[in-house]
Parts: C-alpha cells; structure tokens; sequence
C-alpha cells in the first residue's frame, strides 16, 4: 500500500526535519515509479546532500535526470 506506505516515510521525515536520507531515498524511489519524476529528483538530491558519498543515491539522481531528458 504506497500511500501508508508514504504516510509513514512523510511522518519520519517530519520528525527528523528532512534528515532521515532513507526515508528521503525510498520516497524518491516510490514518487519516480508513480511518475512524479521532478519531485523524485528534488529527493534524491536532498540525500546526496545528506551523504554525498553513497553511490546508490548518486546512481538515483542520475537516473531520475535520465527519465527527465527521455521524456522531454
């Protein structure tokens, strides 16, 4: 069920004030496989600030860019 599934994520973002890098990673994964590929983007680049080091975050933000251009 996503959308508890995105209740839960948006509520552990909330209490850890945007801090929490997997609940942004998973919701970014979720907003991209629903289409919402500007939001998807904006959140995994929200955890890459967080750990810039984590190559699978940077491997989402350069596939949330790919589906960007594909699409235009």
């Amino acid at each position: 069920d996503y959308a508890e599934c995105l209740r839960v994520i948006d509520e552990q973002i909330k209490n850890t004030h945007g801090l929490c890098e997997y609940a942004l990673y998973i919701k970014g994964l979720i907003k991209r496989q629903h289409g919402e590929i500007a939001e998807s983007l904006q959140l995994f680049q929200a955890a890459a600030v967080l750990n810039p080091q984590n190559p699978d975050i940077l491997k989402q933000v350069g596939r949330s860019l790919f589906v960007q251009i594909v699409l235009i």
